[in-house]
């Protein structure tokens, strides 16, 4: 075909022929290494050929591309990439490299340099990817590589002097004495160390080696090389040689501490350059160099070295990264983010850790991204958490959280919110009962006059606070005084903020029996009065109670003298329809679930005839029973039925009727007087139900 197909367009006809060739043979062939030397090196410059030679320059005609449609395209780059994954790798990793080489040596322009790079690129993805490739040949050649390669592209006046290109002279130089040969001049010198890099990045990403102590021992002659490929004057040779040193900063190699301390010089260096990211390779470099120093910084704390990691490069980094954070890109935020943390987990004492900590606060709250945001509160609290702080300095932290709960917008409040938390979640057990009324006032007021995100994370917060408190403590009778204030207070807002944080009070247990039951009758008589003011607090008075009679330690008072008002509300009288149909739905559904509720703590049918004191079935609450059994047929009846509402009210309807048949007079209906009350449609009985009945009343506001 090549003797054949030796002119004009014939020769794109021959290289989209070849490749289709050694597409179908690769398929059928996938598992094993079936090409030779000589395929390797006649494809090899056949391709080449193709997207350097005569071949190329004849599809940049206009004419080319239009006459034949193997002209349009090229092939060569699909064709490298299968020829380094079908090939004999021993024998064929050489020639193709030889022929890569001896291009590069002559390359005088840019557009040839991209080329070779996309060459060496797509071989390195065949080569790892090269079935039968042993992994002792590809550390040889790689090690072979960079030996060869790696003194061209060292940044060292003594030794070497520049020619540009990864250009070097040929003369003998006297270093400390000794003579020192230089290497010979090896053109683009610099391509052919990232291809060697790369290499050994993608095999360890495809998991050809592991960390075995015979891959270690083949790794460590290789990364003895690294430090001369990070000082170089090559901006893409540095930011592949950092890749690679955070890559295997991780392993236990020998010369760790040395690759460590050049990656922090080089990494000095590389982000003090103005004008670094007004480009997309120079932030991919600034974001490189912040990373490798993470890894430096976070693995090498886990030994006890007695060296000092350069804390002079550290505080470079900082001041840099800290200057320019406001200004950075969302991956570079992250980047500088990372390195603060790592600073911060290695427990390095300087000025510019303080500054940071500060800088991270404010765009936990302030910045865009919820990305940024989370990650700054987990940040903040390790920096509370781990460095020496004044009492002073530990409650401006602590404070600048508080104020910020009233912060302009939801997601910063929000934000705000969940580092109290943290706080609260984290910080000694002596610290929160000192400061617990300073945290728990300002989070409690975000349970009702707030977003539902906020609602919802400041009930979180405050749950967690309440849990760490022991219920027959000081601070839990503070606590009970306070929701009782609320409770009791004339303004709607206190009472929805302290029958929310009764709630939370129930969830977590954190308070007495005997205060639960004394605040749910403070409760039902303000219930008493807001039947047609405000179904919100209504909904989140009733949400309380409920908390409190499933709660573990608040289950008695389901049948109490405590909650009888409760019950009587609920189920109302001939004069006055109860909760159970109240115009809106939620109220009719979480009413109904209340009343499921007290029947369970009645016990079975059985126990009910027997008309146990503080319950519907006692002597002192006749008539209570027809009431309740004409309301719940009156919610079947509604026009507007959610599945929920309608499931409970059938329960309650068999428990009461099994109660009836047993003690028909319970539920006499034709008394005189007795008269059934009209149906009422329910309000919007089926929107947002699933938020009613698992979250705490807030959550619900703005659902009319």
């Amino acid at each position: 075909m090549k003797t054949t197909l030796d002119e004009g367009f014939r020769r794109h006809v021959l290289t989209y022929s070849v490749h289709y060739i050694l597409n179908s043979v690769h398929q059928e062939r996938s598992g094993i290494s079936w090409m030779d030397s000589d395929v390797v090196k006649l494809a090899c410059d056949m391709f080449l050929d193709e997207l350097l030679g005569q071949v190329a320059e004849q599809r940049d005609l206009k004419t080319s591309s239009t006459a034949f449609k193997e002209a349009k395209t090229s092939k060569g780059y699909d064709a490298f990439e299968i020829i380094t994954c079908a090939m004999d790798f021993d024998v064929g990793a050489p020639i193709v490299f030889a022929a890569c080489k001896l291009r590069l040596e002559k390359a005088t322009s840019s557009r040839v340099v991209h080329i070779l790079e996309e060459i060496l690129r797509r071989c390195v993805v065949g080569m790892a990817s090269n079935p039968e490739m042993k992994i002792e040949s590809a550390f040889r050649f790689i090690y072979k590589v960079l030996e060869e390669f790696v003194p061209c592209c060292e940044v060292d006046a003594g030794k070497k002097v520049g020619k540009g290109n990864g250009q070097t002279t040929n003369r003998d130089e006297e270093k400390h004495g000794q003579k020192v040969e230089a290497t010979a001049m090896v053109r683009n010198a610099y391509v052919l160390v990232e291809f060697a890099l790369k290499l050994l990045f993608q095999l360890h990403v495809k998991g050809r080696f592991t960390e075995s102590e015979e891959s270690l021992s083949m790794l460590e002659p290789i990364m003895q090389m690294l430090p001369g490929s990070l000082e170089t004057k090559y901006d893409s040779l540095t930011h592949t040689a950092l890749r690679t040193a955070q890559r295997f900063m991780r392993m236990d190699l020998d010369s760790r501490e040395e690759v460590a301390e050049t990656v922090l010089t080089t990494a000095v260096r590389v982000v003090a350059r103005h004008g670094l990211r007004h480009s997309a390779a120079g932030e991919n470099l600034y974001q490189s160099s912040l990373r490798a120093c993470t890894a430096v910084l976070s693995e090498l704390k886990k030994e006890e070295e007695s060296r000092d990691y350069a804390e002079r490069k550290i505080k470079a980094l900082l001041g840099i990264a800290i200057s320019s954070f406001d200004t950075d890109s969302m991956e570079s935020k992250t980047a500088s983010i990372a390195f603060i943390r790592a600073v911060i987990n290695r427990r390095v004492q300087l000025p510019e850790v303080y500054d940071a900590a500060d800088l991270i606060a404010s765009n936990a709250i302030k910045a865009h991204s919820s990305v940024i945001r989370t990650q700054g509160i987990a940040l903040s609290m390790s920096f509370l958490l781990n460095y020496p702080l004044s009492n002073r300095r530990l409650k401006q932290h602590v404070n600048f959280f508080i104020t910020n709960l009233s912060y302009e917008h939801p997601e910063g409040r929000q934000s705000a919110i969940n580092a109290v938390k943290g706080v609260i979640e984290k910080f000694p057990q002596a610290y929160i009962e000192k400061e617990f009324q300073f945290l728990m006032v300002p989070i409690s007021a975000h349970l009702c006059d707030d977003d539902k995100q906020c609602r919802a994370s400041a009930k979180a917060a405050l749950t967690a606070l309440l849990g760490r408190l022991d219920a027959h403590s000081k601070e839990a009778s503070i606590v009970g005084t306070m929701i009782r204030k609320w409770i009791s207070s004339p303004s709607a807002d206190l009472r929805r903020t302290g029958t929310g944080a009764l709630a939370a009070a129930a969830e977590v247990e954190a308070l007495p029996v005997k205060a639960l039951g004394a605040l749910i009758t403070l409760v039902a008589k303000t219930l008493d009065h807001v039947r047609d003011e405000d179904w919100e607090e209504a909904y989140s008075a009733l949400y309380a109670i409920e908390k409190v009679v499933t709660s573990g330690v608040g289950r008695p008072l389901a049948c109490s003298e405590e909650a009888g008002l409760v019950w009587k509300l609920i189920c109302g009288n001939i004069e006055k329809d109860g909760w159970l149909l109240h115009p809106h739905g939620w109220i009719r559904l979480i009413s109904s679930r209340l009343l499921g509720h007290h029947l369970a703590g009645v016990g079975i049918p059985e126990d009910a005839i027997t008309r146990p004191a503080n319950t519907v079935f006692s002597p002192a609450n006749d008539g209570i029973v027809r009431e309740v059994l004409r309301t719940l047929c009156c919610q079947l009846e509604a026009n507007q039925l959610s599945l929920k509402l309608a499931e409970q009210a059938v329960k309650n309807l068999l428990y009461l009727s099994s109660v009836v048949r047993l003690s028909p007079e319970l539920g006499d209906v034709k008394e005189a007087g007795a008269s059934v009350p009209k149906s009422a449609p329910a309000e919007n009985s089926d929107e947002g139900e699933a938020d009613a009945e698992d979250t705490e009343p807030g959550l619900n506001r703005g659902w009319r």
